[in-house]
């Protein structure tokens, strides 16, 4: 399970690296701190969806 939640994150933030202009900007500018930062931020966001996710599940079967 580890594996694919490791692997659904890292999904989802090169999805995000995509498509989110900020990151864009980011990225066209050569702003190194700016791009680290918001893959950080897609990062936490894509690992509280997973945790919101698991929890629902844990809660609807139990």
């Amino acid at each position: 399970m580890e594996w694919k939640v490791s692997n659904t994150i890292s999904r989802q933030l090169e999805l995000w690296k995509q498509t989110e202009s900020y990151y864009q900007k980011a990225v066209l500018s050569g702003d190194t701190e700016k791009m680290l930062g918001l893959e950080n931020c897609f990062i936490y966001m894509a690992r509280e969806a997973v945790l919101y996710s698991i929890l629902d599940i844990i809660v609807y079967y139990f």
